[in-house]
């Protein structure tokens, strides 16, 4: 460590002791520890908290219900549908729709590319079902 650091050092030292004028040493240090720790488990319980909230955001998407609804949708609609539902937000709810549908697909592709695959999918689904249909009369 060179001299500038520690002085550096000395310096951030000094303005927090600044705070604890009136107190011992070992009392100031005990109420940096009790601080410290404070903030360390509010900062555990917020993580806990989000990873709890994306896990319920995981579990809940029905992806039999968007497959049937989406179906029924021309490119447009489906273009827009996929840019405003709420449970495929995310590029990684997106691959998992992806996934679901069997659709090859790579983490590295953006969202817009994923949503492009996922429209082309049902387009390509419906024109096979109407040859079939066709070939049936």
């Amino acid at each position: 460590m060179k001299s500038k650091e520690l002085a550096r050092l000395f310096r951030k030292t000094a303005v927090i002791l600044d705070y604890f004028e009136e107190q011992e040493i070992e009392e100031a240090m005990d109420a940096i520890l009790r601080l410290v720790k404070q903030n360390s488990a509010s900062q555990k319980e917020a993580t806990a908290k989000i990873v709890v909230e994306r896990k319920k955001d995981e579990e809940t998407i029905d992806f039999s219900n968007l497959i049937t609804d989406m179906y029924q949708m021309s490119g447009e609609e489906l273009n827009d549908y996929l840019s405003t539902n709420k449970d495929l937000k995310t590029k990684k709810n997106l691959l998992a729709f992806a996934k679901e549908l069997s659709i090859s697909t790579s983490t590295r592709q953006t969202k817009d590319v994923i949503k492009h695959s996922i429209i082309k999918y049902f387009e390509r689904r419906k024109m096979d079902d109407f040859i079939r249909t066709e070939r049936n009369r």
